[in-house]
């Protein structure tokens, strides 16, 4: 594999719903994250299940939604969509995202090697997706197309 591949750009709807929004993901985006979540699932013990309840009781109800859309259309279970997520909070002792923000001449350049396994499918997986409300853009961050929340964004401020 290239050590570096070109990640699509993703519009991202704020004022749509999470279903709408999981829905308008690309589905060759969509099958990449499958194959992400099924390599992720491998190394995730049938025990570490009950966490993804207690993540989203800390987390509340946007986040729960947001989870089961993601679920839905990547057809998995939302508590596999929750501990793929935290997974890599769960090995971080192990692993460490390189990051690097710079001044260029058109504003900050944001860069992040996403250190986390397994990379050829992360790679493939990855996304920038640029988050708008209305014609307003807001902010845009790297993820995947099964990412809950923001790792590594850059706002409109």
């Amino acid at each position: 594999m290239k050590p570096y591949l070109p990640s699509p750009t993703v519009e991202a709807n704020l004022d749509l719903s999470p279903e709408a929004r999981a829905q308008a993901l690309p589905d060759s985006l969509v099958s990449h994250g499958r194959q992400l979540l099924a390599a992720i699932q491998a190394d995730i013990p049938q025990a570490a299940h009950p966490l993804a309840q207690l993540v989203c009781n800390r987390l509340g109800a946007a986040f729960a939604q947001e989870a089961r859309a993601l679920a839905r259309r990547h057809q998995v279970q939302w508590e596999d969509i929750v501990l793929a997520n935290i997974s890599y909070d769960l090995l971080v002792s192990s692993l460490g995202c390189s990051t690097i923000a710079l001044p260029g001449p058109s504003g900050p350049v944001l860069a992040r090697n996403m250190d986390w396994m397994p990379e050829d499918r992360l790679a493939r997986a990855s996304a920038l997706f640029r988050c708008t409300r209305g014609s307003a853009w807001q902010f845009s961050h790297a993820g995947w197309s099964a990412s809950l929340g923001v790792v590594s964004g850059l706002s409109a401020k």
